[in-house]
């Protein structure tokens, strides 16, 4: 969590970049940071961007 405060605008790139990012405390994952896009399509069904650029 401290790392991820630290770095936030860096987590958001990487989750618009890459897909979803994994938080954890003290070792242990508590939570998931998604880009607007991902989270808009995930409520819609529809699969996540970084998903679809692997199948192809």
């Amino acid at each position: 969590m401290t790392e991820a405060r630290a770095k936030l605008s860096e987590i958001i790139d990487r989750a618009e970049q890459y897909g979803p990012q994994l938080i954890t405390r003290r070792g242990k994952p508590v939570a998931y940071l998604v880009s607007i896009e991902d989270w808009r399509r995930r409520q819609a069904g529809l699969p996540l961007v970084h998903e679809e650029q692997e199948a192809s």
